[in-house]
């Protein structure tokens, strides 16, 4: 089933070059998921795949709410080191 026919209207991939962005969404991944995300609503899905005779089990975590993003204090940029 795809992301808009189960009601979402878009998703997000991040990179480590998105700054505090990423350092955002990695910290609120690491709260919720260590009290189990019951403060948050998500969808999960697994994925079973065997290939090279190894069996790959991948579980993708999504926010169904992402007002926490909009709401979330700014962090600071990161110190950039310089060289010379």
């Amino acid at each position: 089933m795809s992301i808009v026919e189960r009601g979402a209207h878009y998703m997000l991939a991040l990179k480590g070059s998105q700054g505090t962005l990423t350092v955002g969404v990695e910290l609120f991944f690491a709260e919720q998921k260590a009290s189990k995300f019951k403060e948050a609503s998500v969808s999960r899905n697994q994925t079973l795949e065997k290939s090279h005779g190894r069996i790959q089990t991948r579980t993708y975590t999504a926010l169904d709410d992402i007002a926490w993003l909009i709401a979330r204090p700014r962090l600071e940029k990161p110190m950039q080191h310089r060289d010379g």
